[in-house]
């Protein structure tokens, strides 16, 4: 790959990064059992890492999205407080759960 051509390294390393991602969602949605822990829907397309016990973002030092991806892989973050649910039972569980701390406040 030539370095001369900027767009094209930026592409290669766009698709790079991209793949890189995708392998290791796979591997993390296969650590967590690969199915939602509530309904048990095993589509990848729709699973997604959630917080047992919910972030409170101001003061959080949780990682989110990929980063908690790569840390899980590279063992940086407990994974005690993580679980696989579908995108459904995690909007369902969000909001129940935001409903529940706004009622504490």
């Amino acid at each position: 790959m030539s370095y001369k051509n900027k767009e094209k390294q930026r592409e290669y390393q766009r698709k790079w990064r991209r793949n890189k991602y995708i392998k290791e969602r796979k591997i993390v949605l296969k650590l967590f059992g690969g199915k939602c822990v509530l309904c048990g829907n095993s589509d990848e397309r729709v699973l997604e890492i959630d917080h047992i016990k919910p972030l409170i973002r101001k003061n959080s030092k949780e990682l989110c999205g990929s980063l908690l991806i790569h840390a899980i892989i590279f063992r940086k973050v407990d994974v005690k407080n993580l679980q696989l649910l579908c995108s459904n039972c995690h909007r369902i569980k969000t909001f129940d759960d935001r409903k529940q701390y706004k009622n504490y406040k």
